[in-house]
């Protein structure tokens, strides 16, 4: 499940209760038996690399984020809504790998573009094989 708010959600101070929201209502059907085939990707619009006004996700907001997409999992799922990995994507590259892969509660990428280029893709792997 893909969630994400948009640049001007953010703005206004509306981020919470769009992830909530988009949570929610994405595993509305997804019962406490199936939780664990379920991954979470928080990629907000704002900072995906094909957005015409694209801005880079500091660590700082994306931890804010995945700590309350962990806190609603664990409102839904209790204890099994801990163990739901959790990826960010947003403009992901050979730069800013290391310091998204150290947020608390992110497990992994979500990658994009950067994906489609070897080089970078590869610096990518090498970043998170010695972050993780």
């Amino acid at each position: 499940l893909c969630i994400g708010e948009t640049e001007s959600e953010r703005t206004f101070g509306e981020t919470a209760d769009v992830i909530r929201d988009q949570l929610t209502g994405g595993l509305a059907e997804v019962g406490d038996d199936d939780i664990d085939k379920v991954i979470i990707a928080y990629e907000p619009v704002w900072a995906i690399s094909s957005a015409k006004s694209a801005k880079l996700a500091t660590p700082d907001e994306i931890a804010e984020v995945v700590a309350l997409i962990r806190k609603v999992l664990k409102e839904l799922y209790g204890k099994a809504g801990e163990e739901v990995p959790v990826l960010f994507g947003g403009s992901v590259n050979p730069s800013n790998a290391g310091a998204y892969l150290t947020v608390p509660g992110v497990n992994g990428l979500l990658m994009g573009g950067s994906s489609l280029i070897l080089s970078e893709f590869v610096d990518i792997i090498e970043t998170a094989k010695r972050v993780r």
